[in-house]
């Protein structure tokens, strides 16, 4: 899958172009908590795990983009895939080892 996100405020006429036309549809509210070991050495290697509306989701930043101005991640959503980078056994369940040795953060 591949996301592409630009974050920018728009002009009061580029907002009413963007919306004109346009027809609500719905809305989603996403309850999102991060969570790391103490002294947060996922966050300093560049990944954050999180927990959105139920769901785990790691995060990890690639290296190279940062002259262009673009962040670019890989997002990993399998549980024994984030096991693995997190270094956890792969036997582990991903719920229970946040719950005892992860604290949320944001």
């Amino acid at each position: 899958m591949i996301e592409v996100e630009k974050k920018f405020q728009p002009t009061e006429e580029e907002l009413a172009a963007m919306l004109l036309g346009a027809e609500f549809v719905s809305e989603k509210v996403n309850h999102d908590v991060f969570y790391d070991l103490p002294d947060f050495p996922y966050l300093k290697q560049g990944m954050r795990l999180r927990n959105r509306n139920g769901r785990f989701e790691l995060k990890i930043d690639v290296k190279g983009f940062e002259k262009s101005g673009t962040a670019h991640n890989e997002e990993i959503e399998n549980y024994l895939e984030i096991l693995e980078r997190l270094g956890f056994d792969k036997g582990g369940i991903l719920a229970n080892i946040v719950a005892g040795k992860m604290e949320p953060w944001m």
